[in-house]
């Protein structure tokens, strides 16, 4: 999904150039998950996996990627 954010404006004459990106860009988020196994060693796979039966987001920690693909 792209979605376009105006950029703000400025009042004067000092106005520069705005330029508009496609960016993909990668966040972290700490999550808690729910999982069910037969073993804390097939639960933890399934964590690692995102085999859930229940996910609560608790935060984003920020952007550790970002990747500019093409001006738009």
């Amino acid at each position: 999904m792209l979605m376009t954010i105006a950029a703000p404006k400025t009042e004067g004459g000092n106005e520069m150039t705005q330029f508009k990106f496609a960016v993909t860009e990668t966040r972290n988020f700490e999550m808690q998950y729910q999982v069910e196994a037969d073993t804390l060693e097939e639960a933890r796979e399934k964590a690692e996996t995102g085999d859930t039966t229940f996910e609560v987001e608790l935060g984003c920690s920020g952007v550790s990627d970002r990747f500019v693909a093409q001006q738009l």
